[in-house]
């Protein structure tokens, strides 16, 4: 009996870490979310109000009929988030629990995705690797536990690439064609999606195209399915850009803002373009570097994104991934993240930088720490212990380090 326990955890040890990590990653990013961090932000306490009413009235606080945008403060707001949201306000009422759980919630849902994509696309080891890094990293785990409406973007992108990647791999359109409509979705989840999911989907269709893996029908049904799902985002960017009136599609209500707020910063819109997009760019590169951008609700110093001395892997990950020569990983799926990555990187160029504004290419980041770890220390079980081990010990310090930090009073709340 005891020789057969043995062979089947020798058999299912991969499996067996998987799920350990899993309730960890669960555990850091649910326990207490209603008191840490302390008190709401400004953001949060305005979507939570916007889902209340909507939830109760079917208008937002300046009488829109279910908009697909916010006016909020007259700058704007998305909506997506705060439309989650009306379940648990429903059934919870309105408090920081409902306005947080479901970011925490879908914090929880991606752990699980990044894992099944990676072991779909990679090998156990890989996967496993992957799944701890993500399930440890201090932005998903901040990022996770405040209810930031910007923030759901590299989730839906997460959740999108994911059904893409088995669409593909499964010959399963079904599957395939709602990851198009799920990046569709996404336009509703922030505004930086307005830049990026253009070039990301026309991309990634091109892509596809020559590894013929679609054909020109399936392209074109992909390409609709995303710009009818958009289509109210799209009128609402055309409204605000050239100061035309509010619409109403019978209940959806298509609001015009007082004040720009993707103009002001967007470097696209400036007289200034080159300059300023050289400056964003630089600003850009150095968070990523350095994995803090002085605001301490997205990263803490130290510690940073992937913990500071992650960018080693990081680099190695990035050049190992655009190389031929990686065999490890499914090549459609490592270069859907490819593509992923370059379009980030362009919109570095674009938007005025910290943290929250390029969250969409922290994915993708993540992804070449994983395989800049695996790179490392295949050929050494010591190495991976060693630096599994010192990613523990930077997880507890980590966690430490935010619970005895009070980020409400840097906050605006």
């Amino acid at each position: 009996m005891k020789i057969i326990k043995k062979e089947w955890i020798k058999k299912n040890k991969y499996e067996l870490i998987a799920y350990f990590i899993i309730l960890i990653g669960f555990l850091v990013r649910l326990i207490g979310i209603e008191y840490l961090p302390s008190g709401l932000n400004a953001d949060e306490a305005s979507a939570g109000y916007e889902s209340y009413s909507i939830a109760n009235y079917g208008i937002d606080r300046h009488g829109n009929s279910f908009p697909v945008h916010f006016i909020a403060w007259g700058s704007g707001q998305n909506v997506l988030y705060s439309y989650l949201m009306i379940p648990f306000i429903k059934i919870f009422g309105l408090n920081t629990f409902s306005v947080r759980i479901p970011m925490a919630i879908i914090g929880c849902i991606s752990i699980v995705l990044f894992y099944l994509l990676l072991k779909k696309t990679t090998n156990k080891k890989i996967a496993t690797i992957g799944l701890f890094i993500f399930s440890i990293c201090p932005w998903h785990i901040m990022k996770s536990r405040w209810g930031l409406e910007s923030n759901l973007f590299p989730e839906m992108m997460l959740i999108a690439i994911f059904l893409l990647t088995y669409g593909i791999l499964n010959k399963n359109k079904l599957q395939y064609y709602l990851a198009f409509a799920i990046l569709g979705l996404s336009t509703y989840s922030y505004g930086t999606s307005y830049f990026f999911l253009p070039f990301f989907i026309i991309a990634t269709l091109i892509f596809l195209l020559h590894k013929r893996k679609i054909n020109i029908k399936e392209a074109i049904l992909s390409l609709l399915i995303s710009f009818i799902i958009a289509i109210p985002m799209i009128l609402f960017v055309i409204i605000n850009t050239f100061d035309m009136p509010q619409i109403n599609l019978g209940i959806i209500t298509i609001p015009r803002l007082t004040a720009n707020r993707y103009q002001e910063i967007a470097s696209v819109f400036s007289v200034d373009f080159i300059k300023i997009s050289i400056n964003n760019f630089i600003t850009s590169i150095k968070i990523l570097l350095l994995q803090y951008d002085g605001l301490p609700w997205n990263a803490l110093k130290f510690y940073g994104l992937t913990y500071t001395f992650s960018i080693i892997f990081t680099i190695i990950g990035i050049i190992k991934s655009f190389s031929k020569k990686e065999n490890n990983v499914n090549n459609t799926f490592k270069n859907i993240i490819n593509i992923w990555f370059i379009i980030s990187v362009i919109l570095l160029f674009i938007c005025e930088p910290n943290i929250n504004r390029i969250n969409i290419i922290l994915i993708p980041i993540i992804y070449y720490t994983v395989i800049g770890i695996y790179e490392t220390a295949k050929n050494s079980k010591k190495v991976l212990l060693t630096i599994v081990t010192i990613y523990v010990i930077s997880m507890i310090l980590f966690l430490v380090t935010y619970i005895k930090t009070d980020i409400s009073k840097t906050r605006n709340i």
